[in-house]
């Protein structure tokens, strides 16, 4: 009896000896766990990019087209004959800010671009551009202006916001979804009936249209999205 269980013990180590240098040999037990979570997309052969399909697309996502981080501003599948599909987009390219209309099949496979999140706080203007801090080194990175056009009416000095960067470049700032303001000038209501809007300037210099009640001096809280008032804080 004792000489079969050493056997069996001796068979179970080579056994397991074997599963363990084959498994380090296909690399499997070496395998990062976090390489295992992603939620969507695929690396290519070299582990290099993502990979994500047309169906992916929505408002927001961010790719690569001939070599420039590109954001899905617009898209609109088109169906076609025998089953087939093509994607007609609208990008907006991140480096530039420029805009251009984009037609991809459907199912087509595009190249994900790897976007960094990072807040930042946004500290003062200057002529070369929009000046962030980042909190914990404190150091100081400027942005062109043009990269940031449609966000600068919404910066105020020390307001946190969420910056993009693409490969060591600045191409984005997310901000909070409403910001209040102090209403500097207003205009005159076109009547003056309860529900009648007027222009109201901000602190910043956006102009929205507000209820006839705001008064300058009063706190607006807008909508960074669609640029609407929301209401008086």
């Amino acid at each position: 009896m004792i000489v079969l269980v050493v056997v069996f013990a001796t068979i179970f180590k080579e056994i397991h000896a074997f599963m363990l240098h084959s498994g380090a040999q296909s690399g499997l037990l070496q395998r990062p766990l976090a390489s295992l979570r992603r939620s969507r997309g695929r690396p290519d052969s070299a582990g290099l990019f993502m990979v994500i399909s047309t169906a992916d697309f929505k408002p927001g996502v961010t790719i690569e087209l001939d070599g420039s981080p590109m954001k899905v501003v617009e898209f609109n599948i088109q169906k076609m004959g025998r089953g087939g599909s093509f994607v007609r987009t609208k990008l907006r390219n991140m480096l530039t800010g420029t805009t251009i209309d984009h037609s991809f099949r459907g199912g087509e496979k595009v190249e994900e671009a790897m976007i960094e999140k990072v807040p930042l706080l946004y500290s003062y203007d200057t002529p070369d551009g929009l000046v962030f801090q980042n909190t914990e080194t404190w150091e100081d990175c400027t942005v062109s202006r043009k990269q940031l056009t449609d966000a600068i009416p919404y910066l105020k000095d020390g307001m946190e916001v969420t910056v993009m960067m693409w490969k060591d470049q600045v191409v984005d700032v997310a901000l909070p979804a409403t910001v209040s303001f102090e209403v500097t000038e207003t205009g005159i209501a076109a009547d003056r009936a309860a529900a009648s809007r007027k222009p109201a300037t901000l602190e910043t210099g956006l102009t929205v249209n507000v209820p006839a009640y705001v008064n300058t001096g009063d706190v607006v809280e807008v909508n960074t999205q669609t640029g609407e008032f929301v209401k008086r804080v």
